[in-house]
């Protein structure tokens, strides 16, 4: 063994992984982790081999991807509420396009500065408690912090059946650290008594949750672009405006003494 570990490869460009930079977006780590769980729990389900071995690196992948993706909606959620509400602040008085309406309002923790879109915030951070995303790991507390943000900006309900599912995972695994190790920190083993699990169940559900999180990302993606754009086209009739307001420049040419 000559090389080192984390090299480009020279003469076969094909075996490189890209990764850094741009590829350090969340949408690299979601995907990657999703994928990973997917390939591994395809190969054992096929194979029908090493299935026991394979079970804690799936759900390890799999409970990871359901994560971050929650807290990447939970950010993507508020952005969009931020765009909404600075729509509904900053109207001229036209009619408001009715599909940029905010169905409810309601405070709570809010994650996003308010730099990141340049908007007014409606609900404020309880200055006694500092709550930063990334200080839990729980996918019930994640997962409710998700919904009550999609609340206020959409008045379709989260699907039960996939809410069910990531409850599961996360009572199965509620700090990120059952399927990483066989022995928790207080001594006593992951998984304490011996069980099985259908890995085929656990592929087609994922496989689900994959499909709902991946259309509610898609949809506050597509629908924030919109506000934005909507947004701007708002601003410039304010500053149409107030140019409109101004007094008319003279020169002092135009007067006769």
């Amino acid at each position: 063994m000559t090389e080192r570990l984390f090299i480009a490869a020279q003469s076969n460009w094909s075996v490189n992984a890209v990764a850094g930079g741009k590829y350090s977006e969340p949408y690299s780590y979601m995907e990657g982790y999703y994928r990973a769980g997917e390939k591994l729990a395809a190969f054992a389900i096929n194979e029908r081999r090493n299935m026991d071995v394979l079970f804690f690196p799936i759900c390890f992948n799999y409970r990871h991807y359901v994560e971050l993706t929650l807290k990447h909606l939970i950010l993507a959620a508020e952005k969009y509420y931020f765009a909404l509400n600075e729509i509904q602040s900053g109207s001229t008085g036209s009619k408001l396009n009715q599909s940029f309406l905010i169905p409810k309002k309601r405070k709570f923790w809010c994650f996003v500065p308010n730099s990141k879109i340049h908007a007014r915030i409606l609900w404020k951070s309880n200055p006694k408690k500092k709550i930063k995303l990334n200080s839990t790991h729980s996918l019930k507390v994640l997962l409710q912090w998700l919904i009550d943000r999609l609340k206020t900006i959409s008045n379709q309900k989260f699907d039960n059946d996939i809410r069910n599912t990531i409850l599961e995972l996360g009572k199965m695994d509620p700090k990120g650290q059952s399927f990483r190790y066989g022995l928790l920190k207080n001594g006593v083993f992951s998984i304490e008594s011996q069980r099985h699990f259908n890995l085929e169940v656990i592929y087609k559900n994922m496989e689900q949750v994959y499909y709902y999180l991946s259309g509610i990302d898609i949809f506050l993606t597509e629908r924030t672009e919109q506000a934005m754009d909507y947004l701007s086209i708002i601003q410039e009739e304010i500053r149409e405006l107030e140019n409109d307001a101004l007094p008319e420049i003279m020169d002092f040419s135009d007067y006769d003494y």
